[in-house]
């Protein structure tokens, strides 16, 4: 069973809203009235995707599966204490599964006898999803190469200053070009 939702901060902030006479994005569409994604499937990779381990979660429909849970570098106190920042890679089978309707924070996982059907689509999807994938060397592992940056000019001082000097005004270059002896 799921914890009764507080809704006292989120009621004050609508008055400190109100107060300060600031208008707030009309969000009762996405919060109370469910919605059909036009993306029933997404699949999670971790930062430095490995093929031999695949997507860390699936997500169908209202539904997602985690089969590897990991801490984030963001994550120090987070509440679940298998994804704060010093927690290691954890494999789950059967993947934790969370209704992200009722359970968006994904606090309490459902229990997987009474998901089979839905644990199994997944796994389905994982798998096509998996024959689908080209793998390829990580980008982020290459470093960095100048000559393929955004600025083009190789050799300009100081960077990124450098680039830019077009979207300047006369003056602005000229005070730039005043420092060319850094």
């Amino acid at each position: 069973p799921l914890p009764p939702l507080d809704t006292k901060l989120h009621s004050s902030f609508a008055t400190i809203a109100t107060v300060h006479r600031t208008l707030l994005p009309q969000l009762l569409v996405l919060l109370f009235i469910s919605l059909q994604s036009n993306r029933e499937f997404f699949a999670y990779l971790p930062e430095y995707a490995d093929e031999m381990v695949g997507p860390y979660a699936i997500r169908w429909r209202n539904f997602k599966g985690h089969y590897y849970t990991a801490g984030g570098s963001c994550s120090t106190s987070y509440h679940d204490e298998a994804c704060r920042s010093n927690a290691t890679v954890t494999k789950h089978f059967p993947p934790l599964l969370y209704n992200l309707h009722t359970d968006p924070q994904e606090l309490y996982p459902l229990d997987p006898e009474n998901y089979r059907d839905v644990i199994d689509t997944i796994s389905d999807l994982k798998d096509a999803f998996l024959l689908d994938l080209d793998w390829s060397e990580s980008q982020l592992l290459m470093g960095k190469d100048r000559s393929i940056q955004p600025c083009g000019n190789q050799d300009c001082y100081p960077f990124p200053y450098c680039c830019r000097t077009n979207l300047l005004s006369p003056r602005q270059q000229q005070y730039q070009s005043s420092f060319s002896w850094l």
